[in-house]
C-alpha cells in the first residue's frame, strides 16, 4: 500500500463532503506526505486509517447523511448484484437458444442421394402431396428423383389430410419429387436445398433459408414487415414466390 492507496481511500470516504471541502482535506495530507516523505504506515499512525480520518470530519453532518451514504452504497451493491445475475440468465438463455436452434449439420453439403448418411430416424413415403403446413418447426427439404415424398422427423408429430402434409413442433428431412410445391409455415426455419420446381411461399414468423447451388432463382416475393437479404432474382430462374409476413427470406449459411 502506498500513500495514494490512502489519498484515494480518503476520498471515497469523504463522499458525504461537498467537492471543495474533500479537495481541502486532501491537499493538506498531501502537504504533511510531502514535507516528512511519509508513507502510508505513517499515515495510519499519525491519523488512522482512512476511515477513521474520515469521521473527523463527518461527525458534524447529520446523521441522516451517513445513513443516506451507507443506504446508496448498499443499493449499488444490490443493483450490481442484480445485474450480475440477469447477465448470467441472458447468457444461459442464449446457450439454450443457440443450442436448440443451430443446424445438426451442413445441409447444403448433402443432396436428396446423399442425406441418408444423416439421417437416423426411418424415412416414411407419403402419395400425392403437394402442399406443406409447417408450424414451430425446422425442416431441410431436398427435391429427388423419386415419385413420392419421403420425410424422416425426430418427433412423430406429423400428419397428412388429402394433399397437405402438417407438421408441428418438429425437426425433419423432407425429400420431395421434382413439383410445385405450396409451403405455408409459422415460426418455423425452412432450409430449401437446391429446389428444382416453383415453391410457392406463405410464411409467418419465420426463417426461410435457400441453398442455390448452381441454380438460377426468379424471386418474386412481397414481403411485409420482413427482411430479405442476399438472395438475387434471375431472368428465367427457377421461381419462388409468395408472401413473407414478418419472416426472413436469405442464403443458407451454416
Amino acid at each position: 500500500m502506498n500513500t495514494q492507496n490512502y489519498l484515494n481511500e480518503l476520498k471515497k470516504y469523504l463522499s458525504g463532503l461537498d467537492n471543495d471541502k474533500t479537495k481541502n482535506i486532501i491537499k493538506e495530507i498531501e502537504s504533511y506526505i510531502e514535507e516528512s516523505n511519509a508513507t502510508y504506515e505513517i499515515l495510519v499512525e499519525r491519523f488512522g486509517t482512512p476511515e477513521q480520518l474520515s469521521e473527523g470530519y463527518l461527525e458534524d453532518l447529520p446523521k441522516d447523511t451517513h445513513r443516506v451514504k451507507k443506504t446508496c452504497s448498499k443499493t449499488k451493491k444490490i443493483i450490481l448484484i442484480i445485474f450480475s445475475f440477469l447477465v448470467i440468465v441472458a447468457i444461459i438463455v442464449a446457450f439454450v437458444i443457440y443450442q436448440f436452434t443451430k443446424d445438426p449439420f451442413d445441409y447444403s453439403k448433402y443432396s436428396a442421394s446423399t442425406i441418408d448418411e444423416k439421417i437416423q430416424s426411418p424415412w416414411i413415403k407419403l402419395k400425392n402431396i403437394n402442399k406443406l403446413d409447417i408450424q414451430q418447426s425446422r425442416i431441410g427439404i431436398y427435391w429427388s428423383d423419386e415419385e413420392e415424398i419421403n420425410i424422416s422427423c425426430k418427433e412423430d408429430r406429423y400428419s397428412q389430410d388429402n394433399s397437405t402434409i402438417y407438421i408441428k413442433q418438429a425437426k425433419c428431412i423432407l425429400k420431395i419429387p421434382k413439383q410445385k410445391i405450396d409451403i405455408k409455415s409459422f415460426q418455423s426455419k425452412i432450409i430449401l436445398v437446391a429446389p428444382t420446381e416453383e415453391v410457392s411461399l406463405n410464411t409467418e414468423q419465420s426463417d426461410i433459408e435457400i441453398v442455390e447451388n448452381n441454380n438460377s432463382y426468379t424471386y418474386n416475393v412481397i414481403k411485409k414487415q420482413s427482411d430479405i437479404n442476399n438472395v438475387k432474382s434471375k431472368e428465367n430462374g427457377i421461381v419462388i414466390k409468395g408472401t413473407i409476413y414478418q419472416s426472413k427470406l436469405d442464403l443458407y449459411k451454416y
